[in-house]
């Protein structure tokens, strides 16, 4: 990690601000160390673009600057980088999970994203 780390003791219905002064590479983990099974992932990036999936795993970015190529990251908990999955019914490879694409006028739908669940054992 490029930040430095923090370890706050935040009380019930509390919070803690941290301030952090470089971008990371990968999610950083956000954990408690009195209920392990509290835990968070936490990206930090320069830009406001970021999604959580829902539970039916369907997600939406909004707002992404239309006709530009973007790069996205697939990244899951227990899988890590998805760097093997099937996107819009094609076989995908994509290093370190980075796949780029140009968003369209009214949205891009990438279609679905298939993962062999191999991969979160």
């Amino acid at each position: 990690m490029k930040n430095s780390p923090s370890n706050s003791l935040v009380p019930s219905n509390g919070s803690s601000d941290v301030t952090f002064s470089r971008d990371e590479a990968i999610p950083a983990s956000v954990t408690c160390n009195i209920h392990p099974w509290m835990k968070a992932y936490l990206v930090i990036r320069p830009n406001p673009y970021g999604v959580v999936t829902s539970a039916d795993g369907s997600f939406e970015i909004e707002n992404l600057p239309v006709g530009e190529e973007l790069e996205f990251q697939l990244w899951h908990e227990k899988g890590g980088y998805l760097d093997e999955f099937t996107l819009g019914g094609k076989k995908t490879s994509a290093k370190r999970g980075r796949i780029d694409f140009t968003v369209e006028e009214g949205g891009t739908d990438l279609g679905d994203i298939v993962v062999d669940g191999k991969v979160f054992n």
